[in-house]
C-alpha cells in the first residue's frame, strides 16, 4: 500500500473517532466561553483575536450548538497538522517514510491530540503555524513568489489565532539573518510582499483594538510581561514541568534532544539549521520569562511542529547510517519511550474523561473541567421556575466568565448570561438597562460567592441554595445559586 493511502486511512480513522468521541463530555469553560463569542462576531475579541470564534461559528452554522460541532474545527485541525507534518518530513528529509512517521508521530503527541478534540484558540494557531513553517521551507527551497505569499497568510492566521503567532516573525528573521545562502532574502520584494500578506490579516485585530481603547493588547501584555512574580528557580522548574506534561515526558526530551542535536549540526546541514531556529528560540524564549513570571505551559506549543518531525527525521538518518554511539543508543531509548509512554497517557486521558479509572485530588483531575455542566444548568433551569408566574423571566448572571458560558450554553434556550463587571470583557453587550427591575438568578463558586454586594444591587436576596458535584467520589465542583428580586443596577455591565 502506497504511503499516501496508508496517510488516508490513518487520518480517516482518526478523524470519525474524534468526531463521536467528542460529544460523548460536556465543553470546558474555556470552550463554552469560545461558543459564546461565535453567537458575536466581531473583528476580535478582549481575550484573543477572533480565529476561533469564526471556525465555531462556520462549524455550529453546518452542524448546531452541540458539543460535537463546537469542537469540529479540532477535527479539521488534526488532519491540517498531520498533513503539514507529512509534508515537511517528506521534504525536509526526501523521505516518504519520514513523513509518514512524522504525521503519526504528532498526533501521539498528548498535547497535540488533546488539542483536536477541546477547541481554543491554540487549536487553529497550531495548524496555521504548521503550514507557515511548512511554505517557508518550500519558498526558501524553490524560491517562489508563490510559496511566500502561502507562508504569510499562513503566518497573518496564526496571529489571527492568537498574540503568541508574532513569535514566529522572530524565528523566521532569525532563519534567514544566519544562513548566509538566504540573507539574500532581505534585499528580495518576496520577504516583504508575505510580510505584507500577513499584516493584512492583522488589520481586523488592528481596527478593533482601535475602536475599544487597546484594550485587548493592553490586556494580553499586562498577562504575558506583567504577571504574577516568581521566585527564578521555581517559576523556571515549573514551565518545564508543564512542558513535560503537556506533551508526555519522553516526547518532550525527544524534542528538546532535536533541538540540541540541530545546534551543533546545523552550520553545515541547512535542514537542521530551519528546525534549530524554527524551534528552540521560542522555548528559551519562555524558559527566560518563566524566571520572571508566570507562564502557561501552552504559550510554547509554536516550538514543537518541526521539532516534533525532526525527532523522526533524525532517528532515521541515524538509523540509515548504521552510526553506533550514545546519540544513536539515546535515539533508540527515545523512540520506544515516547511511544509506549504517549499511548498509555493518551489511553488513560481519554478513558478517565469518560469514565473516571481513579480518584484523583481535584486540583490534578484536569477532566473534572468537562463534567457537572449540565447538573449545574438543571438546578439553575429549576430555580428559575420557581419565581411567580406571569412576571418578567428572571436574568441569570454570574462573577465568571467561563461559568457563565457553561450556563449559557446547557441553560433551556441557551439564553445570554450576565456577568459582574465585564463592561470590556463583553464589548458586544451594547445596553444593561432592560435588566433594571427584573429579578434574576445568581451563580459562583461556593468559594468566590460576594454575596454582600450582590445584595447591595438588589431589592432582597433568598439563602443559597448549595450545589455540590461529584466524581469518583471526590467534590469537584461546589456552587451557590441565589434568587435575587428587582435589580436596582450598578453591579453588571460597569
Amino acid at each position: 500500500m502506497s504511503t499516501p493511502w496508508k496517510l488516508f486511512i490513518l487520518l480517516l480513522a482518526l478523524s470519525v473517532f474524534r468526531f463521536f468521541y467528542s460529544g460523548l463530555t460536556e465543553l470546558t469553560p474555556d470552550e463554552a466561553y469560545y461558543w459564546e463569542w461565535s453567537r458575536y462576531l466581531q473583528l476580535s475579541y478582549y481575550d484573543h483575536p477572533p480565529m476561533v470564534a469564526y471556525m465555531i461559528f462556520l462549524s455550529t452554522w453546518i452542524g448546531g450548538a452541540t458539543e460535537k460541532w463546537v469542537r469540529f474545527p479540532g477535527v479539521i485541525t488534526g488532519i491540517g497538522i498531520s498533513l503539514a507534518a507529512y509534508f515537511m518530513g517528506r521534504d525536509l528529509f526526501k523521505s516518504e517514510k519520514t513523513g509518514l512517521y512524522s504525521a503519526i508521530f504528532v498526533n501521539m503527541v498528548l498535547m497535540v491530540s488533546i488539542g483536536c478534540f477541546i477547541i481554543t484558540p491554540d487549536t487553529p494557531q497550531g495548524l496555521f503555524t504548521a503550514w507557515t513553517l511548512y511554505f517557508f521551507f518550500k519558498a526558501l527551497e524553490l524560491e517562489r513568489l508563490s510559496w511566500w505569499a502561502l507562508s504569510g497568510a499562513c503566518l497573518g492566521a496564526a496571529m489571527l489565532s492568537k498574540y503568541t503567532g508574532v513569535l514566529l516573525v522572530s524565528c523566521i528573521l532569525i532563519t534567514l539573518a544566519t544562513w548566509p545562502g538566504h540573507r539574500k532574502w532581505f534585499f528580495r520584494k518576496e520577504l516583504y510582499i508575505a510580510a505584507g500578506v500577513a499584516f493584512l490579516f492583522t488589520l481586523p485585530v488592528l481596527a478593533w483594538n482601535h475602536q475599544n481603547g487597546w484594550i485587548s493588547i493592553a490586556f494580553q501584555s499586562k498577562h504575558g510581561f506583567s504577571g504574577l512574580d516568581v521566585n527564578p528557580l521555581a517559576g523556571f522548574l515549573d514551565f518545564i514541568g508543564t512542558q513535560f506534561g503537556l506533551l508526555t515526558p519522553f516526547v518532550f526530551l525527544s524534542a528538546l534532544s532535536t533541538m540540541i542535536y540541530c545546534f551543533f549540526h546545523g552550520k553545515e546541514n541547512f535542514r537542521y539549521h530551519f528546525i534549530f531556529w524554527n524551534s528552540a528560540p521560542i522555548l528559551l524564549f519562555f524558559c527566560a520569562m518563566s524566571m520572571r513570571q508566570k507562564i502557561e505551559g501552552n504559550w510554547a506549543s509554536l516550538a514543537y511542529f518541526v521539532s516534533l518531525v525532526g525527532a523522526v527525521g533524525v532517528y532515521f538518518e541515524l538509523r540509515e547510517a548504521g552510526l553506533r554511539g550514545w546519540r544513536t543508543g539515546w535515539a533508540n531509548f527515545l523512540k520506544k519511550t515516547s511511544i509506549a509512554t504517549s499511548l498509555i497517557i493518551l489511553g488513560f486521558v481519554y478513558i478517565h474523561a469518560i469514565v473516571p479509572i481513579m480518584s484523583l485530588p481535584k486540583n490534578l483531575d484536569v477532566t473534572r473541567r468537562l463534567h457537572g455542566w449540565k447538573t449545574l444548568s438543571g438546578k439553575v433551569d429549576e430555580i428559575m421556575g420557581q419565581f411567580q408566574p406571569g412576571s418578567p423571566p428572571p436574568f441569570v448572571f454570574g462573577d465568571r466568565h467561563q461559568i457563565n458560558s457553561e450556563l449559557s450554553f446547557y441553560l433551556k434556550g441557551q439564553p445570554v448570561i450576565y456577568k459582574t463587571g465585564g463592561a470590556a470583557r463583553y464589548s458586544y453587550i451594547k445596553d444593561f438597562s432592560h435588566l433594571m427591575g427584573k429579578d434574576a438568578v445568581y451563580v459562583a463558586e461556593k468559594a468566590r460567592v460576594n454575596i454582600k454586594s450582590i445584595g447591595q444591587a438588589f431589592e432582597r436576596v433568598d439563602e443559597p441554595v448549595s450545589v455540590t458535584i461529584w466524581r469518583a467520589d471526590r467534590i469537584i465542583w461546589d456552587f451557590v445559586i441565589i434568587r435575587c428580586y428587582h435589580y436596582n443596577g450598578g453591579l453588571i455591565g460597569v
